[in-house]
């Protein structure tokens, strides 16, 4: 109810800010559905919340049902996503699909390495647009195949805040002034819910209801 009185109370907020101005009357529009839409998106984050937190207590259950397509677990997180029964079948088949996209998501995981090394190693000049010997292809397909190689390794790293893979991409693009391998290194701390467990609960909310 407090959700609902502070969606109502921002509303009219909203039209007395816009009523002094000489277009106001564009506000008049459908008032009613602003505040639907509000309370469906508070609806949905809640419920996007819950999902996300059986996610994160049965990551691992979850990850080794997908793979085979059916599972008590897989079941119950789509319950608590509003997915109908009917669509289990279909939707267990798309997640075991997009296995590789949610559980070996290789670029996903590159691109804040990459952005790290790029912002440790701005190019020096418009001639020389190399970040520290390297152009951004040869630093990229460098991150991508350790990244790839060692994902399961690099994904039990981030979530106990250890950084052997992380070390050896660092010892690989030559990082070795220690103000800049510091950052680097941890780059991808306090990020393994933002990294991995989002990845799975975007899979699954997409089929939300």
């Amino acid at each position: 109810m407090y959700k609902i009185k502070l969606l109502t109370s921002s509303l009219i907020l909203s039209l007395f800010v816009a009523c002094s101005s000489k277009d106001a009357n564009h506000i008049f529009v459908n008032p009613i559905s602003v505040v639907l839409g509000g309370i469906d998106n508070t609806n949905y984050s809640a419920k996007e919340k819950r999902v996300f937190n059986y996610i994160k207590k049965y990551y691992t259950v979850l990850k080794k049902e997908i793979k085979k397509g059916e599972g008590n677990h897989i079941e119950e997180v789509l319950r608590i996503a509003s997915i109908e029964d009917s669509k289990f079948p279909t939707v267990k088949q798309a997640l075991k699909r997009d296995y590789k996209t949610i559980f070996h998501n290789v670029e996903i995981i590159s691109e804040p390495i990459m952005r790290s090394f790029s912002s440790l190693y701005m190019p020096k000049s418009k001639e020389d647009k190399t970040m520290n010997g390297f152009t951004y292809n040869q630093a990229w397909n460098i991150v991508q195949r350790h990244v790839d190689n060692n994902y399961d390794l690099l994904q039990s790293n981030v979530k106990n805040s250890e950084h052997t893979v992380l070390t050896e991409i660092a010892n690989n693009l030559h990082i070795n002034d220690a103000k800049k391998r510091t950052p680097f290194i941890h780059s991808l701390d306090n990020k393994y819910e933002s990294l991995y467990l989002d990845l799975l609960t975007t899979g699954i909310m997409i089929h939300s209801n």
